[in-house]
């Protein structure tokens, strides 16, 4: 059994821009990991385990045999061995002990064992893995809560890179690495601009970005088969066509049990930050008594609106194709899920039981209008492609559009018609002149609750570890808010729930500069088979908040910053609010160019959802 003082061995492999675990020269792929089990418990306040052991052995297995890790690759920890000082000691090996280079491997750590909770103020709830008196006395040896695991976690991506994996395999145990909180008792720790807003420079690879977190089971549950259904799924499926998001879908589990994950890179593929992953725009679908698309009006769903049908989420690559097996057309929208039947007289195709929809074609909606100087051009390069045909208008005059390209110098300049809440503030121009044959390009440019924003000031804990804080004046307080950009500035956003109803939020940040939107805040989702499971933890329980790039949530701090020569930009924080799970993550994008209102529906589900608006315009 490896100690974790044995160094892990170097590699020096080349990894497969595709696999991490596919073969180099010498057989050796850039993988390193940690797995612990424990049955056997010293203290009394701890009934001893039976499965965890065996479910530490056989995903220990699956990596020996399955991934090739080779043995000295891999911390090994059970029962005795397994105690507070040697977990810890394993996190610092995998920092220190790893010959190869930032970001260039994988990082794997699993965890089978008890899991519990223990009181806390109500802003910082922690989870304990492990606690127990020692015998014979009355000293307590804490478990390791939390923050403790989040600082560990963020010190071994400073180091390694964000391509690293926490896996749970005990009660209680979503939730936990989210956030550094100020508390004196935690010693254990060592210290070790292009876009117009994002995450704030020093924090990239921090909290949801330093992990991906696959848990066994909600705060409130208890574990029972997640070991067992996770490898059923790595078993059967190579980690070559797996993403996170894929993983979840398709793990069986019983209905009293729902696995979490949640982390800024769940589109990722698995153990993998080199290859292209998930398909954001992708909308995972199964066959039951009907055909379920999980999104609906929540999502901008319309009925008669067309979808592709593909095996899997992968974005194509030459390597990878993910074809149209076919097509559906909506026929019945709810609020968070549609119903699609075959289109009439399409060709048949084999339907697989989980598959993933992509929208086409949306009906019911008004087209943009779009006017260009080469008529001729445009037409030509609207009839090439269905998805485009479908969702636009070809215009005579800039006067009827809304939407112009200028054609000039063989560049495509895109300015958009008069907008009272954008033009006034930023003009018409969208992105940058982009070449007039890069078509791909030019194609996605057509694609009683309450919100504040702070500044944040650091502070540090006694390990000198950096812990954000709110202060000042809320900078949502207008609508439309004015801020002046202050360079290096952070902020924070706490999101106020002070109704009787539990919310699931989402935070957006839609710039209109460069047609982005950036998921800010992305809540946990559960595994359902295909399914979005009900018993996920609710991020914003009822009368509580949720911080946003500080404390609890688990996000990156925000920044504003003015692009070269501006002198003023506008953008939109979006928050939507549902009383149960949903998938908004096909409403991020990335750029083609490198007045507070809240409405609420009831959907025919009993869903309900909301979307609160913050206008942000920001100066030199």
């Amino acid at each position: 059994m490896a100690t974790t003082t044995n160094p892990i061995s170097d590699s020096r492999s080349n990894v497969s821009p595709t696999n991490p675990t596919t073969m180099a020269s010498n057989g050796v792929p850039k993988i390193s990991a940690l797995v612990i089990g424990i049955d056997k418990y010293l203290s009394t306040d701890n009934d001893n385990l039976t499965a965890a052991v065996r479910d530490a052995d056989s995903f220990e297995r699956y990596l020996l045999t399955r991934l090739h890790i080779p043995k000295e690759n891999i911390i090994s920890l059970r029962d005795e061995a397994a105690t507070r000082d040697a977990i810890m000691d394993a996190f610092q090996a995998l920092q220190r002990d790893v010959p190869w280079h930032k970001d260039e491997g994988a990082v794997i750590i699993y965890y089978a064992g008890h899991g519990g909770r223990v009181d806390k103020p109500l802003e910082d709830v922690v989870s304990a893995r492990y606690r127990h008196t020692r015998p014979g006395t009355d000293d307590v040896v804490q478990g390791i809560p939390d923050r403790t695991i989040a600082v560990l976690l963020n010190h071994l991506s400073a180091v390694r890179g964000d391509n690293i994996t926490l896996i749970l395999d005990c009660c209680n145990s979503a939730g936990i690495s989210r956030a550094v909180v100020l508390d004196d008792d935690d010693e254990e720790c060592e210290p070790s601009q292009t876009r117009g807003a994002g995450v704030a420079s020093g924090f990239v690879g921090k909290f949801h970005q330093s992990h991906v977190l696959l848990a066994a089971c909600g705060r409130a549950q208890l574990a029972g088969f997640f070991t067992s259904g996770l490898l059923k799924v790595l078993e059967s499926t190579s980690v070559d066509d797996l993403t996170y998001t894929s993983l979840m879908h398709r793990l069986l589990m019983p209905r009293w049990q729902t696995p979490h994950c949640e982390g800024q890179n769940v589109n990722r593929r698995l153990f993998n930050n080199r290859a292209q992953g998930a398909d954001g725009t992708f909308i995972v679908s199964k066959v039951e008594k009907v055909i379920i698309m999980q999104a609906g009006a929540a999502q901008g769903v319309t009925a008669n609106s067309i979808v592709s049908v593909h095996a899997t989420n992968l974005i194509q690559d030459a390597g990878h194709p993910n074809p149209a097996l076919g097509s559906f057309i909506v026929t019945q929208v709810h609020a968070f899920s549609s119903i699609l039947t075959r289109v009439p007289d399409a060709p048949e195709f084999r339907i697989p039981r989980l598959f993933y929809s992509k929208i086409t074609m949306h009906a019911d909606t008004t087209k943009t209008r779009v006017y260009c100087s080469d008529k001729a051009w445009l037409e030509r390069f609207v009839h090439s492609d269905d998805t485009i045909s479908g969702s636009i208008s070809i215009v005579d005059t800039p006067g009827e559009a809304d939407l112009c390209l200028t054609i000039a110098g063989g560049e495509v300049v895109f300015t958009r018609t008069t907008d009272p809440l954008i033009t006034p503030h930023i003009g018409t121009r969208i992105g940058e002149p982009v070449d007039i044959a890069d078509t791909a390009l030019v194609q996605a440019t057509f694609t009683k609750t309450w919100a504040d924003l702070r500044e944040l000031r650091p502070e540090f804990t006694k390990n000198y570890d950096t812990v954000m804080l709110p202060f000042g004046p809320d900078l949502l307080a207008e609508e439309p808010a004015e801020l002046k950009v202050k360079e290096g500035v952070q902020l924070g956003m706490t999101i106020h729930n002070q109704s009787d109803v539990n919310l699931y939020p989402w935070v957006f940040y839609f710039d209109p500069t460069d047609l982005s939107i950036y998921g800010w805040y992305i809540p946990p989702f559960g595994a359902g088979a295909g399914t979005i499971p009900t018993s996920v933890d609710f991020p914003l329980p009822a009368r509580s908040k949720l911080t946003v790039g500080f404390g609890e949530g688990g996000a990156p701090p925000w920044q504003f910053g003015l692009r070269p020569g501006e002198t003023k930009d506008l953008g939109f924080f979006k928050i939507f609010l549902t009383t149960k799970p949903a998938n908004f993550s096909s409403i991020a994008q990335n750029s083609p160019f490198e007045g507070q209102e809240y409405k609420a529906r009831r959907g025919d589900d009993d869903a309900e959802w909301g979307v609160l608006t913050k206008t942000v315009i920001q100066h030199a």
